[in-house]
C-alpha cells in the first residue's frame, strides 16, 4: 500500500497505469460488443449524421481511424483508440497537478473515465472514440504549456475550438476542468494574483475556443436538438433540479456511505487550502476564488443542458459527461482533506473507485442479458416471418412501438442500482434495421395510433404477435419482465 501513496511515477509509467486502469473499466464493453442503437442503421449505411449536428470534426477522425471515406463499424478499435487518446490526455494532466505522480495522485483522474453516466458513451461503437478523443483536447487544452507567448493562448483555444467539433458538451467538461485547475493551482500555491490569472486565462480560451467553433462547425448545426434557450431563473432551477435527480439515483445504501466520506474529506481538503491562502496576501481575493471554483465546477454538470430547450428529451445518461470533471474536483479535494489528517488515509479514494469498477461490470451482465434476449426473439421472429407466405407477399413489415419498449433491466438489479435503466438506455426489443441484415429490406417502426385496426392476429406467439392487413404486416410485441422476489440485503 506503501507504493500506491510514496512511489513518484516517471511519464511513460503514470501512461500504462492509466491505460491499465482505463482497459480494467472497458472489459465489459469488450468482451459484450453489443451495438447501442445508433450503430445498427449506421453499421448498415456505413454513414453518421454528425455533420448535421454540429460534429465535422467527429466525422474526420473516424475515416482518419478507419482509413476510408465512409464509416465503417470497426468496434473495438474505436474503443482502442479513445482509451489511448484519454490515457494520454490524462498523464499529461498529472505532469500538470503533481510533476512526478504517484498511483493515488493518479487515481484523482480517473472518474474521467470512470464516471457512471459516461458509460453510455462509451457503449456507442462510434461515439466512444470521437467524443473521447473530443474530451482529451479539452484535457489538453487545460494542460498544455509553451515558452511563446502566442503559443500559450492560441493552441488551447485551437485545441477547444476541435473538441467541440466532436460534441458540443465537451465545453461542460472544459469548463469544469478549468475550475478544478484552478483548486489545483490554490493547493500548489496561495497567491490570489496568480489564481485570478489562471481563471481569466482560461475563461479567454474559453471564449476563443466557443468564437472558433462559431464561424466553422456550428454552420452546420440543425435545430433538431430544440436549439438553446436562456429562460426564466425558475426554469434553471427545473432543470438542475432534473438533472441532480438522475445523478442521485447512482447512489445506493453503500455507495452512499462511501461517497458521503469522500464529501466530508473534501471539505476538509477545501477548508485546508482556504487557510493556506488566508495566511498570504490578499485572503478574500483567494477564497473567493476557490468557492467560485467549486461553484463552477458544479455549475459545469449541466452547463448547456441548462439551456436546452427541451432537455427532457435530450437528458440522456452521455449528455452528463460534465459530471465527469465535477468528480475530479471531488477527489482532489478529497486528496488534500485526507493527507493533511493522515496520508494512509488518501487510500480512501479506492472504494469509490470500486464503486464505479461494479457498476460498470453489472452493466455489462446486463448488457449481455439484453444481447442474448434480442438473439432468442430474433431468430424467432424472422423463422416465423418467413414461413407465412401472406407475410413474404407483404409490401412491408411494421415493427409496433407499444409494447417494443419494456424495462430490461432486470428489477433487482434495478434495485439496487437505480440508475442502471437511465444508463443502459436500450429501450426496446428489436430495430427494423437489425433485421435487414437477414433479408427484410421493407421494415418500418411506427406508433399503433398510426395504424388501421388489426383484428385477428395471423400468428400468436408468447412474446409477440404478427398480423396481416391487406399488403402490409404488423408485428406486435407483448414481452413484459418476468416476475421475480428480490431481496435485498
Amino acid at each position: 500500500m506503501g507504493q500506491l501513496v510514496h512511489r513518484q511515477l516517471r511519464p511513460a509509467q503514470a501512461g500504462w497505469l492509466f491505460c491499465a486502469a482505463l482497459m480494467l473499466y472497458s472489459l465489459p464493453l469488450l468482451i459484450n460488443n453489443y451495438p447501442y442503437i445508433d450503430d445498427n442503421a449506421r453499421a448498415l449505411t456505413t454513414s453518421t449524421v454528425w455533420g448535421e449536428e454540429g460534429r465535422l470534426l467527429g466525422n474526420w477522425l473516424l475515416s482518419a481511424l478507419s482509413a476510408t471515406t465512409v464509416a465503417p463499424d470497426i468496434f473495438p478499435l474505436t474503443l482502442f483508440a479513445g482509451l489511448l487518446a484519454m490515457a494520454w490526455a490524462m498523464q499529461r494532466l498529472a505532469r500538470r497537478w503533481f510533476g512526478r505522480p504517484t498511483p493515488m495522485q493518479c487515481a484523482i483522474l480517473l472518474p474521467l473515465w470512470y464516471n457512471p453516466f459516461y458509460l453510455q458513451v462509451l457503449s456507442y461503437h462510434y461515439d466512444c472514440f470521437t467524443v473521447s478523443s473530443g474530451i482529451a483536447l479539452t484535457v489538453w487544452a487545460i494542460s498544455h504549456r509553451s515558452r511563446s507567448l502566442v503559443l500559450r493562448w492560441v493552441v488551447p483555444g485551437l485545441l477547444l475550438g476541435a473538441a467541440l467539433s466532436t460534441h458540443q458538451l465537451t465545453l461542460n467538461v472544459f469548463l469544469g476542468l478549468a475550475c478544478v485547475d484552478v483548486l489545483a493551482r490554490a493547493m500548489r500555491q496561495a497567491n490570489g494574483k496568480r489564481l485570478l490569472k489562471l481563471a481569466g486565462r482560461h475563461a479567454l480560451v474559453a471564449m476563443a475556443g466557443c468564437a472558433l467553433y462559431g464561424i466553422t462547425g456550428y454552420q452546420s448545426l440543425t435545430r433538431d436538438r430544440g436549439g438553446l434557450v436562456l429562460g426564466p431563473p425558475q426554469e434553471w432551477v427545473t432543470r438542475a433540479g432534473l438533472i441532480a435527480e438522475r445523478l442521485a439515483g447512482f447512489l445506493n445504501p453503500v455507495s452512499t456511505v462511501v461517497f458521503s466520506v469522500l464529501a466530508l474529506g473534501a471539505l476538509v481538503g477545501l477548508a485546508v487550502i482556504m487557510a493556506r491562502g488566508s495566511r498570504r496576501p490578499q485572503p478574500g481575493l483567494f477564497i473567493s476564488l476557490c468557492l467560485l471554483a467549486v461553484l463552477g465546477a458544479s455549475l459545469s454538470v449541466g452547463g448547456l443542458l441548462l439551456l436546452v430547450s427541451d432537455i427532457r428529451n435530450n437528458l440522456g445518461a452521455r449528455a452528463l459527461m460534465g459530471f465527469s470533471p465535477w468528480l475530479v474536483g471531488l477527489f482532489l479535494l478529497a486528496y488534500v482533506g485526507f493527507e493533511r489528517l493522515r496520508q494512509a488515509l488518501v487510500l480512501l479514494l479506492l472504494p469509490a473507485l470500486w464503486c464505479f469498477l461494479a457498476f460498470a461490470y453489472a452493466h455489462g451482465q446486463v448488457m449481455h442479458a439484453k444481447q442474448s434476449l434480442e438473439q432468442f426473439t430474433r431468430t424467432l421472429l424472422g423463422a416465423d416471418l418467413l414461413a407465412q407466405p401472406q407475410v413474404q407477399a407483404s409490401r412491408e413489415i411494421v415493427i409496433l412501438r407499444e409494447g417494443n419498449g419494456p424495462l430490461f433491466t432486470p428489477s433487482c438489479i434495478g434495485k439496487a442500482w437505480p440508475a442502471m435503466d437511465y444508463i443502459f438506455g436500450n429501450h426496446y426489443l428489436m430495430l427494423p434495421e437489425q433485421l435487414t441484415p437477414w433479408g427484410f429490406e421493407t421494415v418500418r417502426l411506427r406508433y399503433r395510433y398510426t395504424v388501421p385496426e388489426l383484428g385477428e392476429p395471423l400468428l400468436v406467439r408468447p412474446w409477440y404477435r404478427i398480423y396481416v392487413q391487406g399488403e402490409v404486416a404488423y408485428v406486435r410485441f407483448t414481452v413484459k419482465p418476468a416476475p421475480v422476489e428480490c431481496r435485498m440485503q
